[in-house]
């Protein structure tokens, strides 16, 4: 990922931020919300192939970068429906 290592903090905390309005909205619609960042740990866009759920910026196999491949997709749909029951 073209990310400074310094940036990856900032980064972290951004998504952060992001997490916490969309869990603040579902409270507040009375829906479900499902946090998946600490079962995501260890399955950035850094890792290898089979490891990572989400898709690098370069030489990555999805064409959709910076989002979840099929690895991560599946991940959260399993977090979902264990959730949901």
């Amino acid at each position: 990922m073209p990310v400074a290592s310094g940036d990856v903090p900032y980064i972290n905390d951004i998504q952060a931020t992001l997490n916490d309005a969309v869990r603040r909205a579902a409270a507040a619609t009375d829906v479900t919300y499902i946090d998946v960042t600490d079962a995501s740990q260890g399955h950035d866009a850094c890792q290898p192939i089979g490891t990572r759920w989400v898709e690098p910026a370069v030489a990555g196999t999805n064409p959709i970068v910076v989002h979840p491949n099929a690895f991560g997709s599946k991940a959260m749909a399993d977090r979902a429906v264990a959730a949901l029951g």
